[in-house]
């Protein structure tokens, strides 16, 4: 980060702390600046260039390999929840019909943990994490170094954001909706106590942070077009959003159908928010998210936006007030993507762009994409 425009930073945070001196407890301990976390960070401060998420799976040819499968294509739903001051939750599982298929059902727990020791590479699985009263291994398959949280004013808090992943397809009702308990998971605090608003007296939490869980299952069902395809994919290694714009692109193999018409997407990760009822301490708002294919380019979400005015990224996984967790899903048609038209042709890649919206006045925050699951809806 440039150091003029940190100093800048650091000034204007010390100058809040004359005006809005921090509040006893607030932020977990970690507001000494009267800012979240006492975190500001310039414009331009987002990673340049590209980064890449991993294909984990694709589900293309129907009902290959799925027992008990008639007939249709492959589609996808999510259920999330924000675990942070607990390390449990309900993850409420909604929208598969009553005659689908299941195929496959992932969890992914996103952490803020202490760094990796020495020269290893990653860390052992979660030790202690149930998936509705059932011991499950969860491997971690990601890691950033920054998240924004600092113990002071440009002390960053010694931790990495992490994402870990666990099968869990054989846990799963047969009817794939319900409600999932997940139990377990590090959390420095498990009380429940609200993220943003600390109240016990010289509250402090310690690491590590559980940001959120989110269940990805996939099933087929005769109601999906025979030749629909569900890409799975996760960060190779979780890069923070900053203030600024995030781009990401992902390959297709194999290669979507050219006659797809319409898809499902889903963005999962950690530490998105919207604006909390105190604007002084957060005046953060979230982000828009922008899906591209062969260099044509829709605002999928966020203000603006003709398909999901709502905005992205707000924190609020199976809560009322910001959890810092989100698990976003927005369908949209091929007309919807694409008004001006687009040559029938196999699709090999698309490009997500997350754009921050953070206050002009106070640029700072991060997000950390961690998970896309695209479905391409497509007729034979």
């Amino acid at each position: 980060m440039n150091k003029m425009v940190w100093a800048s930073g650091f000034v204007l945070a010390c100058l809040l702390v004359l005006v809005a001196p921090a509040r006893a407890g607030d932020k977990e301990g970690l507001r000494l600046s009267g800012l979240r976390n006492g975190t500001v960070h310039g414009p331009g401060s987002a990673p340049a260039g590209l980064s890449g998420f991993a294909l984990v799976r694709a589900f293309t040819e129907a009902c290959a390999g799925v027992p008990a499968c008639a007939s249709g294509g492959f589609d996808h739903i999510v259920a999330g929840a924000g675990l942070r001051n607990a390390g449990h939750a309900t993850l409420r599982l909604r929208g598969a019909p009553v005659t689908a298929t299941l195929v496959a059902a992932y969890l992914y727990v996103g952490l803020i943990e202490p760094p990796t020791a020495g020269i290893a590479l990653s860390k052992p699985p979660l030790a202690g994490l149930t998936f509705d009263g059932v011991a499950v291994s969860a491997a971690q398959v990601a890691a950033g170094g920054f998240h924004c949280w600092e113990q002071a004013p440009g002390v960053p808090l010694p931790g990495e954001a992490s994402l870990y992943r666990a099968s869990v397809t054989h846990l799963i009702d047969p009817l794939i909706n319900g409600e999932y308990l997940l139990a377990g998971v590090p959390s420095g605090t498990v009380d429940g106590s609200d993220p943003f608003r600390c109240q016990a007296p010289g509250c402090a939490q310690q690491l590590p942070f559980a940001q959120g869980a989110s269940l990805v299952v996939v099933f087929t069902d005769p109601s999906v077009p025979e030749a629909s395809a569900v890409y799975l994919h996760e960060a190779a290694g979780l890069v923070p959003l900053l203030t600024g714009t995030l781009v990401v692109q992902q390959t297709l193999l194999p290669e979507a159908p050219p006659q797809w018409r319409s898809l499902r997407f889903t963005s999962i990760g950690g530490d998105g928010q919207t604006r909390d009822p105190d604007p002084v301490f957060e005046p953060l708002a979230p982000t828009t998210t922008r899906l591209a294919f062969d260099s044509l380019s829709s605002l999928l979400r966020g203000p603006g936006s003709a398909i999901e005015p709502s905005e992205d990224w707000s924190g609020i996984d199976g809560g009322t007030v910001p959890q810092l967790w989100d698990s976003r899903t927005t369908l949209a048609s091929r007309q919807e993507l694409m008004p001006s038209g687009l040559p029938l042709a196999p699709i090999d890649h698309y490009t997500v762009t997350y754009q921050a919206l953070a206050d002009t006045s106070l640029d700072y925050d991060c997000v950390n994409p961690s998970v896309h699951v695209l479905s391409v809806y497509a007729d034979p």
